[in-house]
């Protein structure tokens, strides 16, 4: 078992992988579940419906920043992972998610208008010192940054990690992503 956590990201922001990750070591029978449908194209295009086949882990709760209406609620939240977007290169990552996922924040002022209020809530655990693990968005694309912030974020949760399991998650996560890319840029 490992501490209760609370993911909280900015939409198409990785969130829910890294609570997939994270269930997927808490919990073998998962694991299989979500490793098949990593690997299985009937959800190619479809991320949510992928991401609606299994359950988390129940000590997860998964939040989008957008959902959070006050930022004086975060200080209810115990062992906070925040998938940061501060940088340039997040915002770049962001940006180039929003080109083959379809939600919402593919609208370009949907998109401004979170990105600002999640930029704004890591300003406000700095500044309140909540404490928090910080989880860059563009670690996501970094295989050995990734794979060591994850070793990082286990020793902050308690929970044991099988290296060799995350770095087939992410490869697939990583394929998963230039897959949609190009069937996308194909469709156009």
């Amino acid at each position: 078992m490992f501490d209760p956590c609370s993911i909280i990201y900015v939409s198409s922001g990785g969130g829910n992988f890294l609570a997939q990750i994270l269930t997927a070591h808490a919990d073998k029978e998962r694991m299989n579940q979500i490793l098949d449908t990593q690997n299985n194209s009937e959800y190619d295009g479809r991320w949510t419906t992928k991401e609606e086949v299994f359950k988390l882990h129940n000590n997860i709760e998964l939040s989008v920043s957008s959902q959070i209406t006050k930022f004086e609620y975060l200080h209810a939240k115990k062992n906070i992972i925040f998938v940061s977007a501060q940088t340039p290169e997040d915002k770049q990552r962001l940006e180039w998610r929003q080109t083959f996922l379809d939600n919402n924040m593919a609208d370009p002022l949907i998109f401004k208008v979170r990105y600002q209020y999640h930029y704004e809530m890591k300003n406000y655990l700095d500044r309140s010192g909540i404490p928090y693990f910080d989880m860059p968005l563009n670690y996501f694309f970094n295989k050995s940054l990734f794979l060591e912030k994850v070793s990082e974020l286990a020793d902050y949760i308690k929970l044991n990690v099988d290296q060799n399991l995350t770095k087939i998650m992410h490869q697939k996560w990583v394929e998963q992503n230039i897959k949609e890319f190009e069937r996308r840029k194909n469709d156009n």
